[in-house]
């Protein structure tokens, strides 16, 4: 009986890290997606005779933050959810749903945020004054619903192709974080989440243009 009361603390305190290290992963690689796609949505938006090209770093870094912001937060959630559920990896159909849920999410949510990286891309390159800041962060605020309309139905297509990525990274990390080898569920999830995000991120910045576009 001793020894039951006892596990309770071990099991609770498994189960917490376990948790702690999914949501830091998917949160890590649902960002790097979100980011990834936008640029990859902004791409595709490019008509003839105007040939698709990579944003520069600035208007890149500053307006693919919302995609990141976004993609980490509904990820971060997701892997709170679903991580104390069950001691054995789910299923791959199940990530598959979750990346399909995500996917769809990811472009609304983070087309609400655009119209705010847009005023804080002006301020960086100096198109608006500091003092214009609170103005039109409130402006860009009351024009988030809009945007998270208009925007979201642009990336949608984008961001299905990163849902679908999420979910079979997400079961990849999912089985990592499972194992029965304390030092491959302690470390391998963390290296799974960066090389995954490392290499969303540079296809997304450094890919072939012509490519991309036509994933959006």
């Amino acid at each position: 009986m001793t020894l039951t009361r006892t596990s309770f603390p071990r099991i609770d305190s498994h189960i917490g890290k376990r948790r702690l290290r999914l949501v830091i992963c998917l949160g890590l690689y649902g960002g790097a997606l979100g980011a990834s796609s936008l640029l990859v949505s902004f791409m595709a938006r490019t008509r003839y005779p105007i040939e698709p090209e990579h944003l520069q770093f600035v208007p890149s870094v500053i307006l693919s933050g919302g995609g990141w912001i976004t993609g980490a937060i509904i990820a971060g959630l997701i892997g709170y959810w679903i991580a104390p559920t069950s001691v054995r990896p789910h299923n791959i159909i199940l990530w598959l749903f979750i990346g399909f849920a995500f996917g769809v999410l990811l472009p609304f949510f983070s087309g609400a945020l655009m119209p705010l990286g847009t005023v804080y891309l002006d301020l960086a390159l100096g198109i608006i004054r500091l003092s214009d800041l609170p103005m039109l962060t409130l402006d860009a605020l009351m024009r988030a619903p809009i945007s998270a309309f208009s925007q979201g139905v642009l990336g949608l297509f984008t961001g299905l192709i990163a849902g679908t990525m999420f979910g079979v990274g997400a079961w990849v990390m999912d089985i990592a974080n499972t194992s029965s080898h304390p030092h491959a569920s302690r470390y391998v999830p963390y290296v799974l989440s960066f090389s995954f995000s490392a290499v969303a991120v540079a296809i997304a910045a450094f890919g072939p243009a012509d490519a991309l576009a036509k994933l959006g």
